[in-house]
């Protein structure tokens, strides 16, 4: 697996690419968004999420993160990561920046 910053996440798997875009957020501070990616790669995976769901759910948690100082203060909550998924957040979107 790879995680490419602004440019999302890919993994190699089942013979072909699988990826995710990253979402696009005012970044204040990186400290603990691949722990925060892992956080939400491996609850999906827990869930049985396909793949390419994982990968998006890690992509959009470790982005949140990166809105606040240190690891801890912009953590994703699950309501905020679900209107991200479904498009419903104002203040966040999937994709780069235009």
């Amino acid at each position: 697996m790879a995680k490419l910053g602004p440019r999302g996440c890919a993994v190699w798997a089942d013979g072909r690419l699988h990826q995710a875009e990253a979402i696009v957020v005012d970044v204040v501070d990186t400290t603990g968004a691949g722990d925060s990616f892992n956080a939400g790669f491996l609850w999906a995976w827990l869930q049985g999420w396909p793949l390419g769901g994982c990968l998006e759910c890690g992509s959009i948690c470790g982005g949140l993160s990166t809105r606040q100082l240190g690891g801890c203060g912009g953590q994703a909550e699950w309501p905020e990561v679900q209107q991200i998924r479904r498009g419903e957040a104002s203040s966040v979107t999937i994709g780069k920046r235009v």
